[in-house]
C-alpha cells in the first residue's frame, strides 16, 4: 500500500473477490493483464505478488573491523564480497533465462518481469554503476599511472 501500483492491485483483489473471482493481475495503471498466451486474464498468486514487491532488505554494510583487522584489510574484504555478489547477479540472470515453459523455450521471453520491479532493479542498478564510477576515479587520483621515460 506504499505506492500506486499496489493500491491497484488491493482495489482490484477487492472488486474481484466482491464478485467471487480469483483475483487478476493488474499493471501499475491498474489495466487488468493477460497470461502468456494472451487469450485470458491473468490471475494473482501469491508467487506474483512476491515478485512485484519483493520484501525490503536493509542496507548491507560491511562487518565491523575486529581489533586485528587493519581497515585496508577490512575494505579489500569488503570489496572481495561485493565481486562475489555482481558475480551471484550474473548467475542469477543466466537462471532466469534457464527456465523453459512447456514449449522449451525460455520463459522470461513470454512472461518478462512487472514494469514497477524492473523500475525498482535498474533504479539500485544504476546506483551501483554511479558509485563505481566515483570509486574508480578515486583510485585512478590515489594511484595514477606511472609514465615511462624514453
Amino acid at each position: 500500500m506504499r505506492s500506486e501500483h499496489g493500491l491497484r492491485i488491493l482495489h482490484r483483489a477487492a472488486v474481484d473477490g466482491r464478485a467471487s473471482e480469483i483475483p487478476r493481475m493488474v499493471d501499475d495503471t491498474g489495466t487488468i493483464l493477460r497470461d502468456a498466451s494472451g487469450g485470458q486474464h491473468a490471475r494473482m498468486s501469491t508467487d506474483w505478488l512476491r515478485r512485484v514487491f519483493p520484501p525490503e532488505t536493509e542496507d548491507a554494510s560491511p562487518e565491523p573491523v575486529t581489533e586485528d583487522e587493519t581497515p585496508t584489510a577490512a575494505l579489500e574484504r569488503a570489496r572481495r564480497t561485493f565481486v562475489k555478489a555482481v558475480d551471484a547477479c550474473s548467475v542469477a540472470m543466466k537462471q532466469l533465462a534457464g527456465v523453459e515453459s512447456t514449449n522449451s523455450r525460455p520463459l522470461i521471453e513470454e512472461e518478462g518481469i512487472a514494469p514497477a520491479e524492473v523500475e525498482a532493479l535498474r533504479m539500485k542498478l544504476r546506483h551501483i554503476e554511479d558509485q563505481l564510477i566515483v570509486y574508480r576515479s578515486i583510485h585512478q587520483q590515489t594511484y595514477p599511472p606511472v609514465e615511462e621515460i624514453s
